[in-house]
């Protein structure tokens, strides 16, 4: 069995191809808030240069690394990827989403954390029926 976890240029355009939202997550996996403003547009807009000519369309969706807020990356790092045109972007915050919802910090539920199947299908419909709402208003 293979260790290569990551996928290359063709399983990106297959997916992309597919109909899946690819977004960015920059070059080297820094930690933003620890890095400088300059680097972080380097990681942050190069990471999304890269993408858009590989896939030849706009990416407008960006997960941070490790992505815990205010410790990983922080307004500034919003700010950089809404000048960019970036307009979702996910975090490994342990949360729900709520009004008013910052579309440049958008938590994540693992599902994969509960024990029941069911328990599992019943979040996920919970939280795209949440998620299609609020994207509507």
């Amino acid at each position: 069995m293979s260790a290569r976890v990551l996928m290359n240029a063709n399983e990106l355009m297959s997916l992309a191809d597919g109909g899946h939202l690819i977004g960015g997550h920059t070059l080297n996996h820094p930690i933003l808030a620890l890095e400088s403003e300059e680097t972080c547009v380097h990681e942050i807009c190069d990471d999304l240069r890269a993408l858009e000519d590989l896939l030849k369309k706009k990416v407008i969706t960006f997960a941070y690394p490790n992505g815990i807020p205010e410790r990983d990356f922080t307004e500034t790092h919003q700010q950089i990827l809404s000048n960019y045109g970036v307009q979702y972007a996910v975090t490994t915050e342990k949360s729900v989403l709520r009004k008013p919802l910052n579309r440049l910090s958008i938590p994540r539920v693992n599902l994969f954390s509960a024990n029941d199947n069911l328990h599992c299908n019943y979040l996920l419909r919970v939280i795209l029926k949440s998620v299609f709402r609020i994207f509507k208003e």
